[in-house]
């Protein structure tokens, strides 16, 4: 998926791609309302009825449907990720997980190394100031717990 303009991506292994395993995915990453653009896969046949605007494009017929609708963008997205793959010659199926979400986060920040590394240490500090008024509550709800504070990252031990 892949929402326009904005370069916010989420690629996921399935096991199956159908309704049954698809639509649970699509409602909990896309707001009710959103315009979806799909191929025909029949997967997607019913999203109108949950609450999408869904545009379709044929493509055993067009690229690009009389209307405008297209799935060049999300196609295109998953090129790359095809390629980061292969050019990682051999992953593990396990972490293939891994590697797209690693992908989407560089797809969406910039595949500077150093800007990524950067971008995802600003992202890490922001998470730990969220949690850690939470983790000082649950420090003080449950004695076991000690908190270490390193630098900026805090780290619990149970």
């Amino acid at each position: 998926m892949v929402e326009k303009g904005s370069r916010k991506v989420i690629l996921q292994i399935v096991e199956k791609r159908d309704r049954k395993t698809l639509l649970p995915i699509i409602q909990e990453n896309v707001a009710e309302g959103a315009h979806i653009n799909s191929d025909c896969w029949a997967a997607y046949n019913t999203l109108e009825k949950e609450g999408f605007v869904h545009k379709t494009v044929n493509h055993s017929k067009e690229f690009k449907a009389q209307d405008g609708t297209c799935t060049n963008e999300i196609e295109g997205i998953w090129g790359l990720a095809k390629l980061k793959i292969k050019s990682m010659k051999g992953v593990r199926h396990e972490r293939i997980g891994d590697i797209l979400n690693e992908f989407c986060y560089r797809y969406r920040y910039g595949f500077s190394n150093g800007d990524v590394f950067h971008k995802f240490l600003k992202d890490i500090a922001i998470f730990n100031e969220k949690i850690k008024d939470e983790l000082k509550w649950i420090k003080k709800r449950h004695c076991k717990l000690k908190e270490k504070v390193i630098d900026e990252f805090c780290f619990v031990e149970i």
